[in-house]
């Protein structure tokens, strides 16, 4: 056995009250404790609270509502934070074993929040003694062995009622791990604290924590009721188990009266009735009293909320007028100017210049029902970040007006970074490019082109027409790099380089299938033949009303569609009459697909002689051009 005097037992762990030498006091370290301390940690643990909250106020009503037998009296403990580990190991847990480590972290914090001050003081000493050993919460008199618990009375009783009790021996009971989204907002109407970041953050329903956050304030009152309640009962108790009065042999009673018994039995129950109507009076007052002062603080509420409201009003009127004198000032594009309501009145055409839709009012609504994105509610500043539907209106006018990327940068006030501004606006343009071709590329049913057939082929007897197929060459400048390119631009229809599209059409002008851009060397018949899996949409037995150079496509087509085309010469000098009066008809009733590629050019970005810095872009263009067929009036009236 080892001297407890020699130098290998360190001085911690020596006990000075065994050691030889007894009249040297020991010096008290931080560490050592003393039975001296003891008793002090006992005494100043009879004075703390139970509850965590520390407010002995909560353990004189625990008290009462033990006495009471009513309600629910438990104390449950607080929860503690996932252990601590090292980055690299928490990195390597399973996903589960992350989510729930980032539950219980998150469920700590709320419900230390939730206790106040106090607890979080109590808590924090727990979990260092309980992380640390001995130390700091040995001289705070709470044992790392002691869980701070708190009192069932800081939990509001509709939490209480889901509530479940353990198979230990003895029984314990248990908070649910979380509450109903209802339930919690249900509370939070009623005045109680459950916001965003109480959320469970794994729950896939957005459920709350069942937070201690009910007032000690309202659980006095709760408790006030059971008292009152218990103290009728006991009454009314009392009353009916008054013994009967002594009887005579004979079987009469000793009172001078024959009926007092029965007597006496109803005036029992009329003061216990009393009783019990007096304790419900009093329970209907404290209600009425609390419903008064519910009412009150929601008025006051209101009232606040209203004043708010009208200062903020007034401050909107104040920044908008502000705003309307800045704006007749600068006038002018800029970026205070192309997302301004008023100013977009006062000049009608701007919508229509800039974004091709024909009001403001329009173009909100389009951008929202494409891409659910709201104007700017408050005066954009300088310094603030471009909103994402700024950009998409920065594409808008890229594609409509033709803008370089340094001009629409000038519009929106920023330093004309072309690569900056460039790498913003494309994505949009792409994504209206999207919508286009969502807007364009549609299905068709004999049931529809029936219905929708316009009078003008009735009378020539072409109802059965469903579509009318035309190609369209657009300019581009000549690509001088690559001689292979050169030629693969060369068209032969416009006698200079373009990029070639086909477009099919109803007869009352509703853009229903096109193709790509490609090179204009590509003839329509090969075009038409590519697209030939996507023309299986035309009704069988419906035929194309078609230019000369479509004459023998009827076999790309998936049904075998025949193409009504001018008759050709064939050697011959001239027409007969009869093939010119057949082909004036048809050329007279093909003028839809002309006028309907007249709406795709109204984007300026596909007018005249294309640029090479919109090659990138020219898809998106083309497919925003044909929905623009379609968002318009039909070009044919049905009747």
């Amino acid at each position: 056995m080892n001297n407890p005097t020699t130098n290998n037992v360190s001085s911690k762990k020596r006990n000075p009250w065994n050691s030889p030498q007894r009249n040297i006091t020991p010096k008290k370290t931080a560490d050592a404790v003393t039975p001296k301390d003891n008793r002090k940690k006992a005494q100043k643990h009879k004075e703390r609270a139970r509850c965590v909250c520390d407010n002995k106020e909560c353990d004189r009503l625990m008290d009462k509502l033990k006495k009471l037998n009513k309600g629910i009296h438990a104390y449950f403990n607080v929860p503690e934070p996932p252990k601590l580990m090292p980055p690299e190991e928490v990195k390597g847990l399973r996903n589960k074993t992350r989510v729930n480590r980032i539950d219980q972290q998150k469920k700590h914090d709320c419900f230390v929040t939730a206790l106040g001050t106090n607890a979080k003081r109590r808590v924090a000493l727990y979990l260092s003694s309980k992380n640390q050993g001995e130390g700091i919460v040995q001289r705070e008199v709470y044992s790392p062995e002691t869980k701070p618990q708190f009192a069932s009375i800081h939990v509001h009783p509709n939490i209480l009622s889901l509530t479940t009790l353990t198979n230990n021996n003895p029984p314990r009971r248990m908070l649910p791990k979380s509450i109903p989204r209802a339930l919690g907002l249900k509370l939070k109407r009623d005045g109680f604290n459950f916001e965003k970041k109480d959320e469970v953050p794994s729950s896939p329903s957005n459920d709350y924590f069942a937070l201690p956050d009910y007032p000690i304030e309202k659980a006095q009152a709760d408790i006030s009721v059971l008292e009152t309640e218990v103290i009728a009962a006991e009454k009314v108790e009392t009353i009916r188990t008054i013994p009967a009065p002594a009887m005579t042999r004979s079987g009469s009673s000793v009172t001078s009266n024959p009926y007092s018994y029965e007597m006496d039995m109803l005036r029992r129950e009329i003061q216990a009735k009393e009783i019990l109507l007096e304790a419900k009076e009093k329970e209907l007052d404290e209600r009425e009293e609390k419903c008064k002062q519910d009412e009150n603080r929601i008025k006051r509420m209101y009232i606040e909320r209203e004043r708010t409201l009208l200062e903020k009003e007034k401050d909107m009127q104040a920044r908008l007028k502000e705003m309307n004198t800045l704006l007749d000032k600068i006038g002018g594009l800029s970026r205070l100017t192309i997302t301004d309501r008023d100013w977009h009145k006062k000049n009608k055409t701007s919508a229509t210049a800039l974004f091709g839709f024909t009001n403001w009012k329009e173009t909100v609504c389009y951008v929202h029902a494409l891409f659910g994105l709201y104007p700017p509610t408050e005066q954009p500043k300088s310094d603030d970040y471009i909103t994402q539907f700024e950009w998409c209106l920065a594409a808008k006018i890229r594609m409509n007006c033709g803008m370089s990327y340094r001009t629409i940068g000038y519009i929106l006030g920023l330093k004309a970074v072309d690569s900056y501004v460039g790498e913003k606006v494309k994505p949009w343009v792409k994504k209206w490019g999207e919508a286009g071709e969502d807007l364009s590329i549609l299905d068709i049913t004999a049931e529809f082109l029936e219905a929708t057939c316009p009078q003008a082929y009735k009378d020539e007897n072409l109802e059965k027409i469903c579509g009318i197929p035309d190609g369209k060459d657009f300019k581009i400048f000549t690509p001088r790099k690559n001689t292979l390119f050169t030629r693969a631009c060369w068209s032969d229809k416009v006698n200079a380089s373009a990029v070639r599209c086909i477009s099919w059409c109803t007869p009352m002008g509703l853009s229903y299938e096109h193709t790509h851009l490609y090179l204009a060397r590509v003839s329509e018949k090969k075009l038409v033949e590519l697209w030939g899996p996507r023309l299986k949409k035309c009704p069988q037995g419906w035929a194309m009303l078609s230019d000369r150079g479509f004459w023998d496509t009827a076999r790309y087509y998936p049904n075998l569609n025949r193409q009504l085309t001018p008759k050709f010469l064939s050697g011959r000098a001239q027409f007969t009459v009869e093939e010119v009066s057949a082909d004036r008809t048809i050329c007279k009733l093909r003028y839809t697909c002309e006028v309907a590629f007249s709406r795709v050019t109204n984007t300026s970005g596909l007018k005249d002689v294309i640029s090479d810095d919109y090659f990138i872009m020219l898809d998106s263009m083309n497919h925003w051009g044909h929905a623009n067929i379609n968002i318009k009036k039909p070009l044919m009236p049905l009747n």
